[in-house]
């Protein structure tokens, strides 16, 4: 078998079996695999206006496939102190992804007619995925819910995020439209940073959507048959390429009305 010194300039394509990647870069006399980067890759919304126990159905994203993250951002407008009313939702295969802290149920950040949910899924078999998922609680009152399902592509499956979410609710008695975006600062270069707004509208018209600085609109979804409890969601994304501090820019949404509610938070997706 013949021996190839590296240390000097050795095309690579001249080696016998030698088949060029596509993804590989050229280094020196050899090469290195670039890593997929994690990426943003199709959403999905739905609204509805019924008790929790029947919830909110969001079609599956179009072309999940083995090794994607979906993550989904369900809302609801209404909120109760106590159970069931203060629970987050659920759906079999997903993960709740927020915090706990008492007396709000794991997974929620709520605060009068505020109420969301993030929860994520890591598809394992992307064939086996069902058309549809089903986000439901105990809660039999009724009222306006939304539904965002993302689908992120190349993303770690074993610790898909970063840092751990942040969520975070306006200040008690300070009501605003364009609140100002979650920070957090990131231990890996690369992550996706997914930026989510809820604004509760009561009975204020939609605002237009205006992302923070430096974002990507993804997907947003308003519930308006609610009459006094309407609501409008959305999610905004860019890429961190460098580790660190994502910043707090504010959304943008016009005009402001200092009656409305609003949550806000933020993930970031780590590469693989």
């Amino acid at each position: 078998m013949p021996v190839y010194d590296f240390t000097k300039t050795t095309p690579l394509t001249t080696i016998p079996g030698f088949i060029r990647n596509p993804r590989r870069k050229n280094w020196g006399g050899g090469s290195v695999v670039e890593p997929t980067p994690v990426a943003w890759g199709t959403s999905s919304t739905a609204s509805a206006l019924n008790a929790s126990t029947t919830g909110v159905t969001v079609t599956k994203p179009s072309g999940v496939a083995t090794g994607d993250v979906l993550y989904a951002f369900i809302t609801k407008s209404l909120y109760d102190s106590s159970s069931p009313g203060n629970l987050p939702f659920t759906c079999s295969g997903w993960t709740d992804l927020l915090p706990s802290p008492a007396p709000i149920a794991m997974g929620t950040q709520t605060e009068s007619d505020r109420h969301v949910t993030i929860l994520r899924k890591v598809i394992t078999d992307g064939g086996g995925e069902p058309s549809s998922y089903t986000f439901v609680t105990t809660d039999s009152a009724v009222s306006g819910k939304t539904g965002i399902i993302v689908r992120v592509t190349g993303a770690n499956t074993t610790t898909p995020e970063d840092v751990v979410p942040t969520v975070a609710s306006r200040t008690f008695a300070v009501n605003s439209s364009q609140p100002a975006s979650q920070d957090m600062t990131t231990v890996t270069n690369g992550c996706l940073i997914l930026q989510f707004c809820m604004l509760a509208l009561a009975t204020v018209a939609p605002r237009t959507w205006v992302v923070p600085s430096g974002y990507t609109n993804g997907a947003t979804v308003t519930e308006t048959t609610s009459t006094s409890t309407d609501q409008q969601c959305g999610v905004a994304y860019k890429t961190q390429t460098t580790a660190g501090a994502v910043g707090a820019n504010a959304w943008g949404h016009t005009t402001n009305d200092t009656s409305v509610d609003n949550v806000v938070a933020v993930i970031a997706v780590r590469p693989a």
